[in-house]
């Protein structure tokens, strides 16, 4: 009798994530284990089996998607599978809903303000340019032609997963533009 120990396979370069609603992710386990090949199996709505997996939520939340590893060996022209199980979760944060309040029809060269709501930070454009010190919730012009204004409000998410032992952070920055 033959007994082979074979091994499970390591899991790496896969970790919870976070992302604006409207964005995707896609995940690419690496799998390693000494002569062996590799099956890939995520476990969401559909049962597929690539090597990789985008995932594009459709709304906010927390979403857990299941992967399985597989470390497969042939001995003596029989097949054998060592699998190994993993959760991570995708984070959606929902998109701030930005709006705006103020008169935006004036006499010319008549000073208004536009205010605007539903984020924490925001940028105003004129055109494709940025107006400088501009950059928070009040638009103030007086303005002597009629000018398109563009309005993005931003919300930043501070995120943390872990990476083997390690505790690591990002900043998820989701946007919304109005004009």
């Amino acid at each position: 009798v033959t007994v082979y120990p074979l091994a499970y396979p390591t899991i790496s370069d896969l970790h919870d994530e976070a992302i604006c609603l409207g964005a995707s992710v896609t995940f690419a386990p690496a799998l390693t284990a000494d002569d062996a090949t590799f099956a890939y199996r995520w476990m969401a709505s559909d049962d597929n089996l690539a090597p990789t997996y985008e995932v594009k939520p459709n709304a906010a939340g927390v979403m857990p998607i299941s992967f399985r590893g597989s470390a497969v060996y042939v001995k003596d022209n029989k097949r054998y599978e060592c699998a190994s199980d993993v959760i991570v979760r995708v984070t959606a944060y929902a998109l701030p809903e930005v709006t705006y309040e103020g008169i935006t029809e004036v006499c010319k060269n008549v000073p208004l303000d536009i205010t605007a709501h539903g984020a924490d930070t925001y940028e105003w454009k004129r055109g494709n340019q940025l107006i400088a010190g501009d950059n928070n919730d009040k638009l103030e012009i007086t303005p002597d032609e009629s000018y398109e204004y563009t309005l993005t409000g931003t919300e930043n998410h501070q995120f943390s997963y872990t990476v083997g032992n390690a505790t690591q952070e990002k900043n998820v920055a989701c946007h919304t533009t109005i004009t």
